[in-house]
């Protein structure tokens, strides 16, 4: 190839590259750096519409034994009765194919951008009857009344919180209270965490 067109393709090449960095590049960075809800907005868009898809499958192998397990613990108990659940970092609900019957959700979340993503992804799943949405950290959980759910459900959501101890706390303050006989467990990430009474 001849050298003046090669050099002809370098410089096009390279004001194309500069150009798209100034024009799209550095605004997206600017607002991603300076912009709390640009961020929020950002991250829910692109999980729920492109990321999920490519962790999905190795995902779903956790959150299949994690409701494995749920499904093993409430076994024996009145089917007649709905299961009281509240799931934290909820997302765009990628959980919620995997929820038993007769379930009454609440959900809870941080990133408020996530909402729209779970409004249209929970209508394929009429067998959950949505209680509410809480919009706020887990570290939170202002609002929710002591001894209220039977399950707490959280998948993959430490990595996004600050404080997983008072997480922990929480959880522990809204869960009904179990009998002696059942210590209080946290399923995390496909391992079962006994969480301590000084928690």
């Amino acid at each position: 190839m001849n050298s003046s067109i090669l050099a002809v393709l370098y410089i096009f090449f390279g004001i194309t590259w500069w150009f798209l960095a100034l024009t799209c590049d550095l605004p997206l960075t600017v607002l991603l750096i300076l912009s709390t809800n640009f961020i929020s907005a950002f991250f829910s868009w692109s999980y729920a519409t492109f990321l999920e898809q490519f962790v999905k499958n190795i995902i779903d192998v956790a959150r299949k034994k994690t409701f494995q397990i749920l499904a093993e613990n409430i076994e024996d108990r009145n089917s007649l009765v709905p299961l009281e659940v509240l799931e934290i970092g909820v997302g765009h609900g990628p959980n919620l194919k995997f929820y038993p019957e007769k379930c009454k959700l609440t959900i809870l979340d941080k990133n408020k951008f996530f909402e729209k993503f779970f409004s249209n992804n929970k209508k394929k799943y009429p067998h959950i009857s949505y209680q509410k949405t809480i919009i706020q950290p887990a570290e939170q959980m202002k609002g929710i009344e002591d001894n209220s759910f039977d399950v707490v459900v959280s998948t993959f959501l430490h990595c996004s919180c600050d404080d997983s101890v008072a997480v922990l706390r929480k959880v522990k303050r809204v869960l009904k209270p179990v009998s002696e006989r059942f210590p209080l467990y946290f399923i995390f990430n496909n391992y079962i965490l006994y969480i301590p009474p000084f928690i």
